[in-house]
């Protein structure tokens, strides 16, 4: 898939007409679309969700937030409308994101579900911070034990939301890596 980081860019950035032409060449060739942005830009990739419905948008670290619980909730909850976004549940765990990270954690879950979720981490931002991989793993563990999540939620969040998103097939990455090996 494709990947643009727009934390640092104008809000609008994602609206460029570009920006919107590349994403129409990843969905020709049948690929997903992550997009780090921050708080301000969430109401333009709802406009930009809603505007190429055919693209598959993952929202890389629930949008950044930055201690504004109530207006990044407001945003989830209206981007939890596009059945063509999924949240990567990932580097709440690095920043001072005002609420307990386990209530955005909590949130993204029950408004996108856990087939629109992933766990992800944010491997070598995190290990700079100096926290471990667990750290981010235990907080989505907890999130999904807070909601009342079963074994079918866990595994979508943890495994089976990313293998379809991103269009894995383990047999065949199994065999694929048998063959290399001789």
């Amino acid at each position: 898939g494709g990947r643009a980081v727009l934390a640092g860019s104008p809000p609008s950035a994602c609206m460029e007409p570009i920006f919107i032409e590349g994403l129409k060449e990843l969905h020709a060739s049948g690929l997903p679309f992550d997009v780090c942005i921050k708080p301000p830009a969430l109401p333009h990739f709802l406009h930009l969700a809603q505007s190429c419905p055919q693209v598959m948008f993952i929202l890389d670290h629930l949008g950044k937030p930055e201690g504004d619980f109530d207006g990044w909730k407001d945003s989830i909850t209206a981007l939890s409308q596009c059945p063509n976004v999924v949240l990567k549940l990932s580097g709440v765990e690095e920043w001072d994101v005002g609420a307990p990270a386990e209530h955005y954690l909590e949130h993204a879950l029950t408004t996108f579900g856990a087939d629109r979720c992933m766990f992800a981490s944010n491997w070598f931002v995190s290990a700079g911070f100096r926290f471990p991989y667990s750290r981010m793993v235990n907080l989505v563990r907890k999130a999904l034990e807070n909601i009342g999540a079963d074994e079918s939620q866990i595994s979508a969040v943890f495994y089976e939301t990313a293998r379809r998103v991103y269009r894995l097939n383990a047999q065949n990455d199994v065999s694929e890596a048998q063959s290399l090996s001789g």
